[in-house]
């Protein structure tokens, strides 16, 4: 009887401590920045967290994936501004997730997706966002990136976290 009841406790323990944990019921959301031979991404994260890994697939159709990265090199790539097309050595446009130690690109002649996918995973989340290219590169003002929510700033799209609520 012993056994049934710690082993009861335990799992009642167990499903009450992952009630804290549970995410919120909508993930947060990227922004994007896209203009002539270039896509930037804006992830939303705490201070002190950084990105571990990032890719990125055209879901317009079949999925395509386009490339993966690993390790951060470069500040700003950690705290989640990443150019992910962009001029490659030789100068061409390309798939390019900058400032990462290791980098796959599966797509050698880039073209812009009309749905692009990032996905990325840090030490304390992961999460995914879809763009519609030809939206996002409407944003024209500096400063601004195109999201499921409109254009917003860097400092507005941190702010949907918790953490950075009262930054």
């Amino acid at each position: 009887m012993r056994r049934t009841i710690s082993a009861g406790l335990g799992t009642i323990g167990a499903l009450a401590l992952s009630g804290c944990f549970m995410s919120d019921p909508e993930p947060p959301y990227l922004g994007f920045r896209v203009s002539t031979g270039q896509v930037e991404v804006f992830v939303p994260l705490c201070q002190g967290e950084s990105i571990t890994e990032i890719s990125g697939a055209d879901v317009t159709g079949k999925r395509r994936e386009l490339f993966t990265a690993a390790r951060p090199t470069v500040p700003e790539a950690g705290v989640g501004r990443v150019v992910v097309l962009g001029a490659s050595d030789s100068g061409h446009s390309a798939w390019v997730p900058t400032g990462f130690a290791e980098r796959k690109v599966h797509e050698e002649v880039p073209a812009l997706p009309k749905l692009l996918e990032v996905s990325y995973r840090s030490a304390l989340a992961d999460s995914a966002g879809v763009v519609d290219t030809e939206k996002a590169a409407d944003v024209q003002t500096p400063g601004q990136y195109w999201t499921r929510k409109g254009a917003r700033t860097a400092e507005q799209i941190s702010r949907q976290l918790k953490c950075n609520a009262t930054r």
